[in-house]
């Protein structure tokens, strides 16, 4: 599966910034601004591959950068060498099929973490 944060973080040279560990920012999908935080492993290399981790946000409650502070999964991903990605829903929640907001708006969620190819799902 073809993340398309990570894809458009190597296309803009985002990761070539490895002194900082912790890189907000957002992107358009579906005419909307999505906020994300990417949490780099330690002594991150552009040269390298990685595996990610989607850490996502309880729905109804918080945003990315809070479910990262709250977990402490950077200490994990650190230790065993994964780039961690915290997305932060719209309407605070994810449409996942319950109903809220974010279902009766059309928003696409599965279509911000993948790029075209999401037959893994």
């Amino acid at each position: 599966m073809k993340s398309i944060l990570l894809s458009l973080f190597l296309a803009t040279g985002l990761f070539s910034v490895c002194a900082q560990q912790n890189i907000s920012s957002t992107i358009s999908h579906q005419g909307y601004q999505r906020e994300y935080l990417v949490h780099l492993p330690p002594g991150y290399s552009t040269s390298k591959s990685y595996p990610v981790v989607f850490v996502l946000h309880g729905g109804g409650i918080g945003t990315g950068p809070q479910i990262q502070n709250y977990t402490k999964f950077d200490a994990i991903a650190d230790t065993a060498g994964v780039i961690s990605i915290y997305p932060t829903a719209l309407n605070t929640n994810w449409a996942d099929g319950r109903g809220n907001q974010s279902d009766v708006d059309g928003i696409d969620d599965v279509g911000f973490f993948c790029e075209n190819d999401c037959g893994y799902f």
